[in-house]
């Protein structure tokens, strides 16, 4: 069983000379990290923090478990899954949107499907 962690996009925010918080989707300031003035960390502190949320960020939807033991493979299947969810909801809206294409007053459809079935790969590229 997966350990609950804070869902959601992260961000951080600078809340003094040596100290960053980590923020959740919502705003809430849920992790305060402070260093010390002489410190070598006071100098990386928002690199660090940049990092940790990007890296968070990135790895949304691969449980904890395949990070910590480096599964090549698990990670690999959690990619492919969230792909196939993705191209599987971009068929689902292209095919909602297509049912716009001959209305003249909805602009931007015809460019709107090209993004769509490129990125679905439900057709080349131009």
């Amino acid at each position: 069983m997966e350990a609950k962690y804070t869902q959601g996009q992260w961000f951080y925010t600078t809340e003094g000379k040596n100290s960053l918080g980590l923020v959740e989707q919502d705003g809430t300031n849920f992790m305060h990290m402070e260093t010390l003035d002489n410190s070598t960390a006071a100098s990386c502190m928002e690199p660090n923090a940049r990092r940790i949320v990007a890296c968070v960020n990135a790895c949304e939807g691969i449980p904890t478990e395949a990070l910590e033991c480096q599964s090549k493979r698990k990670i690999s299947e959690a990619w492919v899954k969230q792909r196939d969810q993705l191209v599987s909801a971009c068929k689902r809206a292209e095919a909602f949107i297509a049912g716009f294409e001959d209305d003249e007053t909805q602009e931007g459809i015809a460019e709107l499907l090209d993004e769509i079935r490129s990125a679905a790969g439900l057709k080349a590229t131009a």
